[in-house]
């Protein structure tokens, strides 16, 4: 899915966290959350978008504005 990267950075920075605390709270390698945010999110699978929400303390409408935005061209957002 195709993710805000810009808007989850902002949230990380406001919540004190980096890609390394993100990346260890998330059990992930760091290099491999940098690379998720590198490549838009598109490869971060549904359990660890609500593992980011819980960490970042994210609203219902922050994770569908971060993690479920329009494509250009698509009509609907991304639903479940």
């Amino acid at each position: 899915m195709k993710t805000d990267i810009p808007k989850l950075r902002v949230k990380m920075f406001e919540k004190g966290e980096t890609i390394k605390s993100m990346a260890k709270k998330l059990e992930v390698n760091r290099d491999t959350f940098g690379r998720w945010l590198k490549q838009d999110g598109l490869t971060i699978d549904i359990l660890t978008v609500h593992k980011i929400a819980e960490i970042l303390e994210l609203s219902g409408t922050d994770i569908l504005d971060m993690f479920f935005i329009e494509r250009e061209g698509d009509c609907d957002k991304y639903i479940i």
